[in-house]
C-alpha cells in the first residue's frame, strides 16, 4: 500500500535529517539523495522542488521541533517555565545529536534562508526572556540575551559530545549563566531612568 502524501513527505524529512547530517546539501546530487532515501528523484522533486528545497524543508522541520520544545508553559513562574523549556531542549539535542548539530551549523554564514530558520528559534527564546523578565528592548538586554542563547547552543553541543555532566548539572549551569541577562536588564533600566 502506498503511503499518504503527507506521511511520505514526513518520512522523507526524517530521512533527510540523517542524509544532510552526514554531508552538506551541496555535496550530493538529487539522484544520490533519492537513492539513499529509498525513493525516486521524481518524488523528491515533487515534494521539495530541488536539492536546496529539500535541505531547507529539513531545517524548517527541525526548527519547528526545537521551537515547540522551548515553548514555555505560560502558567508556570519564570524559573519553572525556563527549566521546563531548557530540559526539553536538552533532551531533544541528546536524543538526536546529529540533528542538533545539523541545525545549529547547517548553512549558517553561507545560506541566508538556512540561517533565518536557526535565527527563528533563537528569536523565540529571546521573546520568552523579554516577556517573562519584563526586559523591554534595551541594547544591553538584546546583546546579553543573544550571547546567553548562543552559549546554550555551544554548551549543549559540547555536552552531547562529552557527557561529563548530568543533564541536571548542565541545566543548573545554564540557569546560572542567565544572571548576565538580568544584570543587563538592570543596566538598561538605569540608563532609561537617567535619560528621562
Amino acid at each position: 500500500m502506498r503511503m499518504a502524501d503527507h506521511a511520505r513527505r514526513q518520512d522523507l524529512l526524517q530521512k533527510g535529517r540523517r542524509l544532510f547530517a552526514a554531508s552538506h546539501a551541496d555535496s550530493r546530487s538529487m539522484a544520490a539523495l533519492a537513492k539513499e532515501a529509498g525513493c525516486s528523484k521524481a518524488l523528491l522533486y515533487h515534494h521539495f522542488g530541488n536539492r536546496r528545497g529539500y535541505y531547507l524543508a529539513v531545517l524548517e522541520d527541525i526548527a519547528r521541533e526545537f521551537t515547540a520544545a522551548i515553548e514555555p508553559d505560560p502558567t508556570l513562574p519564570f524559573e519553572a517555565a525556563l527549566q521546563g523549556a531548557l530540559g526539553r531542549f536538552l533532551r531533544l539535542a541528546q536524543a538526536e545529536p546529529s540533528t542538533f548539530r545539523l541545525f545549529v551549523h547547517g548553512g549558517v554564514g553561507v545560506d541566508a534562508e538556512a540561517e533565518a530558520l536557526v535565527q527563528g528559534v533563537r528569536d523565540a527564546a529571546l521573546v520568552f526572556l523579554r516577556h517573562r523578565l519584563d526586559a523591554g528592548d534595551g541594547p544591553r538586554f538584546r546583546l546579553a540575551a543573544a550571547g546567553w542563547i548562543r552559549a546554550v547552543e555551544t554548551m549543549t553541543e559540547q555536552w552531547i559530545g562529552g557527557g561529563e555532566l548530568s543533564a541536571d548539572a548542565l541545566l543548573e549551569l545554564l540557569e546560572t549563566g542567565l544572571e548576565s541577562v538580568r544584570v543587563a536588564i538592570r543596566m538598561d533600566r538605569r540608563q532609561a531612568r537617567a535619560a528621562s
